[in-house]
């Protein structure tokens, strides 16, 4: 009788090779509010002035420093932004010592954050999140913090955040398909098929083994991407989930299959 050696056909990122139907999510990928930080820097003397610039228009919020501590001028500014009444439904302030925390109301919506008057040059801005989210690119992991919106995983997030494996479905209608070349990403808005259970064909960070376990990125370097799937810890920088990888890659960037058993 004839002997067949079977070799699996390489698929694409994201491609689904073992699956059922109800294993397979949808989530809408989420689309972030804008939250920007304004440490204060100093004690100068003078009048901090923080300009706050949207589609509602500008609004400015002022504090006037007369040997104030640096918390005192950012509890003052981080005051005066709340006692206006228009900003009520554009931004949310507060400040617990240094910096003055800005969290924007509508998600989607860019605001810019300037300072007019500056003494000392003691303010300064740091973004913390941008309103344009983040793209989840096919074949790599998917976080939720509610089961219905997907995001991609990020500093800080355990298994317990992991969802599943960005996947092409069947049913996908698939707006995001890759142009001269570019990687498919699911942008925020859209709508995403995450596969908690199955087998999947996904790039991987590193050369891995077949039946080495899972991991993927949640504090990405240069040259790395949040939500990458690999084979090591790298010192607590990936997740561990469950599952293992049916074939081998011997670098970057290679596709391997994935089995997940995420419950």
């Amino acid at each position: 009788m004839p002997q067949y050696d079977y070799q699996r056909i390489a698929g694409s990122p994201g491609m689904l090779a073992i699956w059922r139907p109800e294993d397979i999510d949808s989530l809408v990928v989420k689309v972030p509010a804008q939250e920007d930080d304004v440490p204060i820097g100093g004690t100068t003397d003078g009048t901090y002035t923080m300009a706050i610039q949207g589609e509602e228009g500008t609004f400015t919020a002022s504090f006037v420093a007369s040997g104030n501590t640096a918390d005192q001028i950012a509890a003052g500014l981080a005051a005066n932004v709340v006692a206006q009444v228009p900003l009520y439904n554009v931004v949310k302030a507060s400040a617990v010592g240094t910096p003055v925390k800005l969290a924007f109301i509508h998600p989607g919506s860019s605001y810019a954050i300037t300072f007019p008057s500056n003494p000392g040059g003691n303010m300064s801005l740091s973004p913390v999140t941008s309103p344009l989210g983040t793209p989840i690119p096919l074949g790599h992991a998917v976080c939720s913090d509610d089961g219905k919106t997907a995001r991609a995983p990020k500093l800080g997030d355990t298994a317990a955040q992991f969802w599943g494996c960005s996947v092409r479905n069947s049913d996908l209608l698939n707006p995001i398909d890759g142009l001269n070349g570019r990687d498919i990403q699911f942008q925020p808005g859209v709508m995403l098929s995450a596969a908690p259970k199955g087998t999947v064909w996904v790039p991987t960070e590193t050369a891995v083994a077949v039946n080495d376990p899972v991991f993927f990125r949640v504090d990405a370097g240069a040259g790395q991407t949040f939500g990458a799937f690999g084979a090591v810890a790298d010192g607590g920088k990936a997740v561990q989930v469950v599952g293992k990888y049916l074939s081998a890659t011997t670098g970057p960037g290679q596709l391997a299959l994935l089995r997940l058993a995420n419950p």
